[in-house]
């Protein structure tokens, strides 16, 4: 192994992150982690630039994910908006990194229910895919309640990440994630215990047939 330079490393010296060190930033990590996302901090870019490579975290999809999932989603709490718009699009065969999912500035559901429209003859809405987006979502997470025996323990990310704390900070918290999941049931309508979609939430998207999918597992219970 090669010996370390001073000059190879940037050592970031304050707020929660100070004392990480990091190979020296590259123009994309500028970029990404500054311009994209209208950060000034060159601090906060290192300490960007460097958490991605303790992950192994590629810069580009990582300040893409970012701009337009998180930062939305923590203004606008659209974590059901675009949780169906990938579902939407991958039923499209269309690439989700050409859509708003990636970047604000690209083509919406809008545009592409006008496309869908053109293409089939047909009128369709974004409305109608997201509701569509949510039927398949919906239906997926319904059968592996009843088949595969999923359950809230499975929302859970691998258990190294809440054991096993990174050299600059610390372990995930499990209160924490909790927190989380009790919101994304809640977004959802979910059943916050067993993670189960209800009755009420079949109904809507249309899946009302699909009802004896719960009662299945509901008879496996008893």
């Amino acid at each position: 192994m090669s010996k370390r330079t001073t000059t190879d490393w940037i050592r970031v010296s304050k707020d929660r992150l100070a004392g990480m060190e990091s190979t020296g930033v590259h123009a994309n990590s500028v970029t990404n982690f500054g311009t994209r996302l209208g950060v000034e901090d060159p601090e906060a870019i290192i300490a960007a630039h460097g958490l991605c490579n303790n992950y192994g975290l590629n810069m580009d999809t990582t300040s893409g994910v970012i701009a337009s999932w998180a930062m939305e989603a923590f203004q606008r709490q659209v974590v059901v908006y675009y949780e169906r718009l990938r579902t939407v699009l991958d039923s499209l065969g269309v690439c989700y990194f050409i859509s708003d999912w990636m970047d604000p500035g690209l083509p919406t559901l809008e545009a592409y229910s006008e496309a869908l429209s053109a293409m089939c003859g047909y009128d369709t809405s974004a409305e109608e895919l997201l509701l569509i987006g949510e039927r398949i979502h919906t239906l997926g997470r319904l059968l592996n309640v009843a088949y595969a025996g999923f359950s809230r323990a499975d929302d859970y990310p691998p258990s190294r990440l809440m054991s096993s704390p990174i050299e600059t900070g610390d372990v995930l918290s499990k209160c924490e994630w909790n927190r989380l999941l009790d919101n994304y049931y809640d977004l959802h309508e979910w059943n916050p215990v067993t993670r189960w979609p209800t009755h009420h939430r079949l109904v809507e998207p249309g899946l009302d047939g699909y009802k004896w999918a719960l009662n299945h597992k509901l008879e496996g219970l008893g």
